[in-house]
């Protein structure tokens, strides 16, 4: 049930391993395209990719 999840907003280079490795598979030309910008609390402008495993969904920051 996708309302119960533990959601977490991380940096691509803090995330295991293994979650890089989900994340090239799902994305195997890039991901570019999937990406959503808002603002962060210090009005910065942001860029993150959307994940979900079976446990977590993860907004994933990426440098642009």
């Amino acid at each position: 049930m996708k309302a119960n999840k533990l959601r977490v907003i991380q940096d691509f280079e803090k995330v295991s391993q293994d979650i890089q490795e989900q994340i090239k598979l799902v994305y195997p030309e890039g991901f570019s395209q999937h990406l959503i910008e808002f603002k962060d609390k210090e009005d910065k402008t942001v860029y993150a990719l959307p994940f979900e495993t079976d446990e977590k969904i993860y907004m994933i920051r990426m440098t642009v």
